[in-house]
């Protein structure tokens, strides 16, 4: 069975996350981009009331750019999101250069990196150290920071939530969604190119002994038929 999520937009969150859940759906979705293209609402707002007013379906960043944030506040406002949804979060990791970001007009090319005093050029760096110590600082595990050696906990603690690495074809990606991801998230790809993916992924894994991440691929789509449709469609 193919699992259908639908992203949702600034206009009548709640209701259109109860739709969501109401027809089947499986998550609901919503980017996180500062200055992009799009008007959008902070992700944790929207993903909160998404989760507030539903029961079943699961909520996802699709992606957070985490390199843009500072690393405890962002595991703060994960473990919140996981706390309420009581185990729903999905979490969608983007570097800020890739098809999930010029899709949803982020900051790949924006003045905001410079406004948020970030450099493009960390912006690899900075996402693996967050893939690399967000599941203990959500969970509540002491963690140290460089440079200073300053150690915290966060709490509330919540399960760590699956970590979807995304990004296309470059080498780190995928390097990275064996490493550190729960999956591989891909977007604007063609089906030869997911084949692609999945066989690298394989051998990647292979040499550094660990299983293959599952993939979860995001198609944008315009839907001219009722929500209701589609979701007959997913079940057909």
């Amino acid at each position: 069975m193919t699992d259908i999520g639908i992203f949702l937009g600034t206009d009548e969150i709640a209701d259109s996350a109860r739709d969501a859940e109401r027809l089947g759906f499986e998550s609901v979705w919503c980017w996180d981009h500062l200055a992009g293209r799009y008007a959008s609402l902070a992700p944790e707002v929207v993903l909160a009331t998404a989760a507030a007013v539903t029961e079943r379906v699961r909520v996802g960043y699709g992606v957070l750019l985490a390199a843009v944030r500072p690393l405890p506040l962002l595991a703060k406002e994960v473990a919140w999101l996981q706390y309420v949804s009581r185990g729903r979060l999905l979490v969608g990791v983007g570097d800020g250069r890739g098809a999930w970001e010029r899709w949803h007009g982020g900051l790949r090319d924006a003045p905001a990196w410079d406004a948020l005093g970030v450099r493009r050029a960390d912006a690899e760096a900075r996402t693996e150290e967050a893939l690399r110590l967000l599941p203990g600082l959500v969970g509540g595990e002491p963690t140290r920071f460089t440079p200073g050696g300053v150690e915290i906990t966060l709490a509330p603690t919540a399960a760590a939530p699956p970590l979807l690495v995304a990004g296309g074809l470059e080498d780190a990606v995928l390097r990275r969604a064996v490493e550190f991801g729960a999956g591989w998230f891909p977007a604007v790809i063609s089906p030869a190119q997911v084949a692609d993916g999945v066989r690298r992924l394989r051998r990647y894994a292979d040499e550094a002994g660990r299983p293959v991440p599952p993939v979860t691929v995001a198609v944008p789509i315009q839907l001219d038929v009722p929500a209701g449709e589609v979701a007959a469609a997913r079940d057909a």
